[in-house]
């Protein structure tokens, strides 16, 4: 269901970024202490891929 849904935003011309955010549950866990991921196992795949999210969306940002 999720490739079909992506492959419908993408057909309709909305943006898609190039990433995703795997399942993980220490991402669950961090949010259960009010800690980040990034904070809390910085070296977790999930904090990488949170890292790489925050970059896309800064450079989008300094673009508009």
């Amino acid at each position: 269901h999720h490739a079909d849904a992506l492959n419908a935003i993408r057909e309709s011309g909305l943006p898609v970024l190039p990433m995703s955010i795997g399942r993980s549950i220490r991402f669950a866990d961090a949010v259960g202490m009010h800690k980040p991921l990034t904070t809390l196992e910085p070296n977790n795949p999930r904090s990488q891929e949170l890292r790489d999210l925050a970059e896309v969306i800064h450079r989008w940002a300094e673009a508009k």
